[in-house]
């Protein structure tokens, strides 16, 4: 989940398994450089829930995409983008296994 977004630049990213727990841990994306992955507490977003479903539904026919959904506070989720190659393919993850906990929080 990435929050907190300003341009340029400044963001806040977090993953979360299936039960809203935080999966600890930073990414390294190209150009942006290193975005600490915070403890931010998931269910405190407002209308976390509806966006849950909003996201399910539209990837249900994939086999892996990442839903964009965007919004400002007091208004509706705007749906952003699909994703199949998150990150362009060119995260890097720390500590090294946290790409294989996010895999297991997705696919197990």
């Amino acid at each position: 989940m990435i929050y907190d977004k300003e341009y340029p630049g400044s963001m806040t990213v977090n993953y979360f398994d299936a039960n809203k727990q935080i999966i600890k841990g930073t990414r390294s994306y190209g150009r942006n450089g290193e975005h600490t992955i915070t403890d931010h507490i998931l269910t405190s977003i407002e209308n976390i829930d509806e966006y849950l479903l909003c996201a399910a539904e539209i990837g249900k026919p994939f086999d892996l995409v990442r839903v964009d959904i965007f919004t400002k506070k007091n208004s509706k989720p705007v749906l952003g983008e699909l994703s199949f190659c998150v990150g362009s393919g060119t995260h890097v993850y720390h500590p090294d296994t946290m790409e294989e906990t996010i895999r297991s929080a997705l696919f197990e």
